[in-house]
């Protein structure tokens, strides 16, 4: 818990002293290709319809989020993202993430604030040694970020997501479902 407050503090300063930055700039420009990666921390919540998943399963792991795409105007991205939670326990890895399209909405084109939404495919995987067994079902995405512009084309992103995923069936588990929150800092080129 106290690595969370730690991680929930940095994103913080930095978002306060990067807004600083940001305002000092003459405008913010959107247009063309873009791309991110996102480190993080993330809490996974996993149910199925038959089965109690143990509370050393869920909770806290690592997360990772990828995402590419293009802008459409200063006030709208469009692009593909990859979120990943993972947490080993005792030998025993599972995997949980989202592959979605998404749509990136900047409301006030002068700010780096953002708001997303998408949808796509949903994993679950679970592996020990050389043996994973995997469930892909439908998947939704949102979430929150704001854009830092550190200079030329790189931006520092502190980010906030929330992937759920109807992941389907993993004999002898039926009807496993996900859901992930995570905050991460990435590193954007625009």
């Amino acid at each position: 818990m106290r690595a969370v407050f730690r991680l929930l503090s940095a994103l913080g300063v930095l978002t306060f002293s990067g807004a600083a930055l940001v305002a000092q700039q003459p405008g913010i420009t959107r247009q063309g290709f873009w791309g991110a990666i996102s480190f993080g921390y993330g809490h996974s919540s996993l149910t199925s319809s038959n089965f109690d998943f143990a509370d050393s399963a869920q909770g806290g792991g690592v997360a990772l989020d990828v995402k590419l795409g293009g802008t459409l105007s200063p006030t709208v991205r469009l692009g593909g993202e990859v979120n990943v939670w993972t947490k080993s326990v005792g030998g025993l890895t599972e995997d949980v993430g989202n592959v979605s399209a998404a749509i990136y909405l900047y409301p006030a084109p002068r700010s780096g604030f953002f708001v997303k939404g998408g949808a796509g495919l949903a994993s679950y995987q679970v592996s020990q040694g050389n043996t994973s067994s995997t469930t892909t079902g439908f998947g939704l995405l949102g979430g929150v970020g704001y854009d830092i512009r550190l200079g030329g084309k790189v931006s520092l992103t502190p980010v906030a997501n929330f992937f759920w995923g109807h992941d389907g069936d993993l004999s002898p588990f039926i009807g496993i479902k996900h859901t992930i929150f995570d905050v991460g800092l990435g590193v954007q080129y625009n």
